[in-house]
């Protein structure tokens, strides 16, 4: 009897304290009035995950109320590049392979406690904010503050130089060159560039190298170089002084001129002109000086030449007495003694203007034409100025057969025939 009233007396508390804890549970989960953050806001770096935040259920005095039943809560920011992750309240760790703008969690029954990370691309203060699902619960929020990103600048500026300059020298002291170098960085934009040597500078004749740097606000500083190469490539140039063609007389005393010579590094190297003088007055013929120089650098003038024709040209008598001489089949025979014949001055032939020959000329004509004739052939060094203006004499002829003889194939006969007149139209001065 005793034993039974033993049993019966146990399983009757048994009983009791079921219904005590069961409904003890659902008394915690029912005073569940609202959710708290438990941790303090932080301020962090942009794209830097926050600290572990944390959140807890709670009753009506701000004290921990344990969930009867898996609850599940929401995440959200006021900002819309705000991200949630799930962390571990227990090791502190944020679940970095997981970003949402909108996070869900479960809260486990029985649990209080929750917490999560979080990060932002934009700099500001927030609000983030905690609700539980299908509850009345008031919701947890607090402030999150995201600044500027204060990571280490340990970047150098960037260097933008000129490729190596060649700069052809203008005097003995080189060349004056302009070159442009600058910089990018983040602080400042355009880091101030210095060089040495400077722009603008003269750099002289060979390579000469030039140092460029630029530091940023946070003390990183870049380095580079180029060179500039200052050459002299330019020949010196020839100026002959007088005419490049002279015609003198055989057995005349001849003179050169001479030229002078300027060079862009050397300046005026006159006195180095190597001058080739084979001019012999006795002798008739054509003879050609030639002019050369090198400079300090090795460029070559173009060589400058000048033509010295030597002519035996004779005096021409005043009076010229009877001469036969036969043309178109007609032999003209004691040709009267001329007088007041006219005198061709070398005036007269400088600036020759162009002079059309229309009619044959001849031994023995008179004329305005011939004395055209004379002044060509005079100009050409065939005929020596002098007392013979518009007679066509010996002398006149011999100076055309000569001029015949110099345009091969012209028949070398002494008469302005339609052929001779030809090349005399078309080789004129002006034609």
């Amino acid at each position: 009897m005793k034993k039974y009233f033993s049993i019966g007396f146990v399983f009757a508390i048994f009983v009791f304290c079921s219904f005590f804890i069961i409904n003890k549970v659902n008394a915690l989960s029912d005073n569940i009035t609202q959710i708290n953050f438990t941790s303090l806001p932080q301020t962090i770096d942009m794209n830097v995950p926050s600290g572990v935040i944390t959140t807890q259920t709670q009753n009506i005095s701000n004290l921990s109320e344990s969930v009867s039943e898996t609850t599940t809560l929401n995440y959200n920011s006021t900002s819309a590049t705000g991200q949630f992750s799930d962390a571990s309240i227990t090791t502190g760790i944020c679940n970095e392979s997981t970003w949402n703008s909108a996070l869900t969690l479960t809260l486990a029954s029985t649990r209080a406690n929750k917490g999560f990370c979080y990060k932002d691309s934009t700099a500001g203060t927030y609000t983030l904010t905690v609700t539980a699902q299908g509850k009345s619960w008031t919701p947890a929020t607090q402030t999150i503050t995201i600044k500027t990103s204060t990571i280490a600048d340990t970047t150098p500026p960037t260097l933008y130089l000129p490729t190596d300059i060649t700069a052809e020298a203008t005097s003995s002291s080189g060349a004056i060159v302009n070159y442009t170098a600058t910089a990018d960085d983040m602080n400042p934009i355009h880091p101030v560039v210095i060089c040495n040597p400077l722009s603008g500078l003269n750099f002289p004749l060979g390579k000469n190298t030039v140092n460029c740097s630029a530091t940023d606000t946070a003390g990183n500083v870049a380095a580079g170089s180029f060179n500039i190469n200052v050459v002299d490539t330019t020949p010196p140039i020839i100026t002959l002084l007088g005419s490049d063609s002279v015609i003198i007389e055989k057995g005349s005393t001849y003179a050169d001129e001479g030229a002078t010579a300027l060079d862009n590094y050397d300046g005026d190297i006159t006195g180095n002109i190597v001058t080739n003088n084979p001019v012999d007055t006795t002798i008739v013929g054509t003879y050609v000086i030639t002019y050369n120089i090198v400079d300090v650098n090795h460029n070559s003038a173009e060589q400058k030449i000048r033509t010295v024709k030597v002519n035996d040209i004779s005096p021409v008598p005043d009076i010229i007495s009877s001469i036969s001489e036969t043309y178109g089949g007609h032999r003209i025979v004691s040709l009267p003694i001329q007088n007041n014949i006219q005198t061709i001055t070398a005036g007269e032939v400088l600036g020759i203007e162009k002079f059309k020959f229309n009619t044959d000329l001849y031994f023995g004509m008179r004329s305005d034409e011939v004395k055209e004739l004379q002044k060509r052939l005079i100009s050409e060094g065939l005929l020596k100025p002098g007392t013979l203006g518009g007679y066509f004499g010996i002398f006149t002829k011999t100076a055309v057969m000569a001029y015949q003889k110099e345009n091969i194939p012209l028949k070398i006969d002494g008469i302005v025939g339609p052929l001779t007149r030809q090349v005399l139209n078309n080789t004129q001065s002006g034609a």
